[in-house]
């Protein structure tokens, strides 16, 4: 109850993108730059980004298997089966906001990946491949990738414009916000 009371006190300040909307409705274009307006525009269509992080949270609020179980090995995730049980939730984490993305590092539920470069290029590429030899069909628990994850082959700048997008869905930490008061900035 408390952890869930604390939770509710965490509020995002407003972002350039936030900026960007509000400003659009009165026709103002300028609150983001040309490279992460090119960037949204990925992000919603060869990005695939907002079939799962979508809306004002950026997220769908789903469960999906991005391919970073480890199935059978060292670092074995299994995900929402750990809970339920159902060979179907094998794999399967919360798709999390990507509101604030570039403060919240390392990425994924592992931390596997610390630079936001890594995270583009691992769906840029696909993801984790998570049938070898086809095994999945001789076990019903072998995870299975969600159907949105695809390669992506974003080019050098279309995965730049998409970091610049997600720099403009990012506001400025709190810790930032400190830091900037202790030295009278």
């Amino acid at each position: 109850m408390a952890l869930a009371t604390f939770q509710r006190t965490i509020i995002s300040k407003q972002s350039q993108f936030d900026r960007f909307v509000k400003e659009a409705e009165l026709g103002k274009t300028d609150a983001l730059s040309d490279q992460a307006l090119w960037g949204l525009d990925i992000y919603r269509r060869n990005g695939r980004c907002a079939n799962c992080h979508m809306g004002s949270e950026f997220t769908n609020h789903k469960f999906e298997n991005v391919g970073l179980t480890y199935y059978k090995a060292f670092y074995e995730d299994l995900g929402k089966y750990n809970v339920s049980g159902n060979s179907h939730d094998v794999g399967l984490f919360k798709t999390p906001s990507l509101r604030d993305v570039m403060n919240h590092g390392p990425w994924f539920h592992n931390g596997l990946v610390d630079t936001i470069d890594g995270v583009i290029s691992m769906y840029s590429e696909g993801m984790a491949s998570n049938a070898p030899f086809g095994w999945s069909k001789y076990d019903p628990n072998y995870p299975k990738l969600s159907e949105k994850i695809r390669p992506l082959n974003l080019t050098y700048q279309e995965a730049e414009a998409l970091k610049a997008f997600l720099v403009a869905i990012t506001a400025e930490s709190p810790l930032d916000s400190a830091t900037k008061t202790e030295l009278g900035q």
